[in-house]
Formats: structure tokens, sequence, C-alpha cells
């Protein structure tokens, strides 16, 4: 009997731990798709769930894997919540989702910074799947710059997340260098010559930014992202003025 492959690492808890069980069965028979999800998720709201939801559907995938990034090579000058900070909300998020799952391979296994090309080496050396990198189009906008990114390429299919009322909204340019790679029809999932689809998504103006900013500002983040997560962060009082905390000491 063959060896069967190496989980990646996860800290998925209750029913995500289905989810975790389903992956080590993704060789099982034929070849599976997933997709691996990666960012900040400072903190993770809607708006990443629904992609990640309405990916997992139009692209028929087995399974999406949230990924967050340690050091992402492009914000090493930006401040960021502690990466173990980031992993237990979005874990808490995925909660009973039997098709999404957390892998902390980012955080714990791959030297900083982070890059996208690594982690997904990472999961092909230890699963026979297709995979496919699920990226918004500010990401994609700056592939040109990315670690080996033609490499990344040939690897894996880039899904450029666009959705309604962002700068561009669904018109994505390419990079000229890369056309013979695109396609903005996914009829194209065929041709193994495409690696770049554009998939528009259902609206949501929400965004990491904006939950930063009101609960700095002691405003209320509600529906904006799982109640799971708002309690985590009211909880560690992540986010919070500095002055705030300086004024109300606990």
């Amino acid at each position: 009997m063959a060896d069967r492959p190496a989980l990646p690492p996860s800290r998925g808890r209750g029913k995500n731990s289905d989810a975790e069980r389903s992956f080590l069965q993704l060789t099982a028979h034929k070849k599976k798709r997933i997709g691996l999800f990666g960012g900040t998720f400072d903190p993770i709201h809607y708006g990443h769930l629904r992609a990640a939801e309405e990916a997992r559907l139009k692209l028929s995938l087995d399974q999406v894997i949230f990924i967050p990034a340690a050091l992402p090579p492009h914000k090493q000058n930006e401040p960021l919540s502690d990466p173990n900070h980031r992993l237990e909300m979005v874990e808490r998020a995925v909660a009973g989702n039997v098709y999404f799952s957390v892998s902390e391979v980012e955080i714990t296994c791959l030297e900083k910074p982070s890059y996208t090309v690594q982690t997904v080496e990472y999961f092909l050396s230890r699963v026979s799947v297709e995979i496919f990198c699920l990226m918004g189009m500010d990401s994609f906008r700056e592939i040109e710059t990315w670690k080996e990114y033609r490499r990344l390429l040939q690897l894996c299919r880039v899904v450029v997340v666009t959705r309604p009322g962002l700068p561009g909204g669904s018109r994505v340019s390419c990079p000229p260098k890369l056309k013979p790679l695109f396609s903005r029809s996914l009829r194209d999932l065929a041709d193994s010559s495409k690696r770049i689809f554009i998939l528009p998504i259902t609206g949501s103006e929400v965004s990491s930014t904006q939950i930063r900013g009101l609960a700095r500002a002691g405003q209320s983040i509600r529906y904006l992202l799982p109640p799971e997560v708002e309690e985590y962060i009211q909880e560690k009082g992540l986010y919070e003025n500095p002055k705030s905390k300086a004024q109300n000491p606990i």
C-alpha cells in the first residue's frame, strides 16, 4: 500500500478536523482540486469567506485551505498583528465548514519571508492535487515582482478574485508577457496552457483596514466578520488605540 500523504500543518478543531481528514483523502482516487487562499487576514472577515465559498463552487474545488502569512515579502514594513493571533482568528472563522481548513505552514515550517511559490511546492511535495492560488487584484498587479513567478504559474493556476465596488471593478489588466496564459472565462479551465483566470464574485466593500480602523476608534465591527472572530479581537484587545489602553489600564 502506498504511503499516505503527510498533512500540512493545521490547528483545526471541532468539525474543521473533518476537513483535515478529507484533505488526506484527496489522493485516494483521481487528482482533485484544492484552492490555496493566502493572506495576512488581519483580521479575516466575511469578504474573505464569501470569496472562498464562491471560488469553491465556481472552480469545483474539493477544499479551500486558508494560509495566514507570517511575513509577506511585500508587507515587511507594515505593522501586522502577531501571526498566532491571525492564525487563531482564521481557525475560528472557518470552524464548522468541512470544505475549509487552515494551514500554518508559512508560520511554522517555511523560512521568512514567505513566498507563494515555496508554499505551493510544499503542498505538491506531499499530495498529488491540482492547485489554484486565490488572490486579489492588488496582489496580481504585482505578480511580476514575485519570487519565481513564472515557475509559480507552471506549478499552479492563479485565480484573480474581483468584485464590484473596488477600483477597476472586474476590469483586470494582464501584463503583456503573461497574456498568452490569461483567460477571462472559466470555460478555458480545460486548456492546460491557460494559467491565469478572472473570477468575479459577489460585491463586498468590507476590508481588514476598515475593520482595524473601526476597532481603534472604539466603534462597532459587528456583522463585518464572524462573531467568533469579533469575540477574539475583544478578548485579546487587538487593534485598540494605544492611547485608549493607557487611559484605561486593566
